[in-house]
């Protein structure tokens, strides 16, 4: 046999990154913005490096508890306020790994999940793997994920829906009444909602966003990922009932034993850290964007998160992948909107870069568009 007959159906079926494979295409280009990735480009606060540190100098490096240490998990729960002893939490080696086993937690093979187009690419692969049907609910123009759009794409078999706010690739942010009505709906309905709040420390909107409670039908996925920088640390959690969290423990006690111990010690110092002056200079970024880029391209009402989503001008008559390739020959690397979406109209604009490197972009773009049509 070849040992390409080795490989399963279910492996089979799983793309690569798009996000990834666009960024490897500018390793070996001497002097290109690289807007491809969302990963903060400040370093992990020294006191959290230092918490992790200590740790692990005094011996806290065996195997921690499946569910996570009490102390974070404590912690966690205080910082949001819960005080309902229905809900739990349990922390994972990131928010993706939450995000996989609440799935594998409550959905069976060909249940329906919604989730808003465009949406972050690595939930389409994990309902792959895990046989559970996506039914994409199409959000454009505005990027607004309702009851009015969901209710166009539930079935009978539609058991749960996907949010994710402040959202990847387009920063469009649910406020507390918006957020709230999907909530209630789901209710009614008695529909599992996963929800993705990994950018909810990057609101940059007026409103302070935050659920009125945790309901026993909502697991609450989060990590230290975006807020920490702790990207390259692996550390997530999922707040929900503690029915739900305790048989996600029990799965993730079978896939990947527990989170790393000394790495939860850090965590709990994250927790205490004030990332203020952080957060500000993405606020600023935000800004400095949206002001700019939309003298010349039509942009997503971004208020969150690390993204705009860009449309391609039509009179250009370019897929987001033929003006993303053509991009990258002016030394600029963006992700073309196929990779989060049925549509190839739009390419995602990341701000994890500082001014003079964005300020770079936008002309590059400005300069494209003018020269191209």
């Amino acid at each position: 046999m070849k040992v390409e007959d080795f490989i399963s159906n279910r492996a089979r079926i799983v793309d690569g990154s798009g996000i990834r494979k666009m960024s490897e295409l500018s390793q070996n280009m001497i002097k290109s913005i690289n807007l491809s990735v969302g990963q903060p480009d400040f370093d992990v606060p020294s006191n959290i490096i230092e918490a992790m540190y200590l740790a692990a100098k005094e011996g806290k490096n065996k195997y921690p508890p499946t569910q996570g240490i009490d102390e974070l998990r404590r912690k966690i729960l205080e910082k949001k306020n819960i005080k309902n002893s229905d809900i739990d939490v349990v922390i994972t080696p990131g928010a993706t790994a939450a995000i996989f086993i609440a799935l594998t937690t409550c959905f069976n093979e060909q249940d329906e999940i919604l989730i808003a187009d465009p949406y972050y690419v690595q939930y389409i692969e994990m309902l792959k793997i895990l046989n559970i049907r996506p039914s994409i609910v199409d959000t454009y123009p505005d990027f607004k994920l309702s009851v009015e759009k969901i209710k166009r794409y539930i079935t009978p078999k539609t058991k749960g829906i996907i949010i994710n706010s402040p959202n990847n690739p387009t920063g469009v942010l649910l406020k507390n009444n918006e957020l709230e009505e999907i909530l209630q709906y789901a209710r009614n309905n008695n529909l599992v909602v996963i929800y993705d709040e990994i950018y909810k420390d990057y609101n940059f909107s007026k409103e302070k966003i935050n659920l009125a409670d945790i309901y026993n039908n909502v697991i609450v996925i989060n990590g230290f990922s975006k807020s920490y920088a702790m990207t390259g640390w692996r550390l997530g959690y999922a707040i929900a009932n503690k029915i739900i969290v305790e048989r996600m423990t029990r799965i993730q006690a079978q896939i990947y034993t527990s989170a790393a111990s000394i790495i939860q010690y850090g965590a709990i110092e994250a927790l205490d850290t004030d990332m203020t002056l952080f957060i500000d200079t993405y606020k600023e970024r935000h800004k400095y964007v949206k002001n700019n880029l939309s003298k010349y391209y039509n942009i997503s009402n971004s208020e969150g998160g690390f993204y705009f989503f860009v449309e391609v001008p039509k009179e250009l008559n370019m897929t987001a992948t033929e003006f993303c390739k053509y991009a990258i020959t002016k030394n600029l690397v963006l992700i073309p909107g196929k990779v989060f979406s049925q549509y190839d109209t739009h390419f995602r604009f990341s701000i994890c870069q500082n001014i003079k490197e964005l300020k770079d972009a936008i002309n590059i773009l400005k300069l494209i568009k003018e020269k191209v049509k």
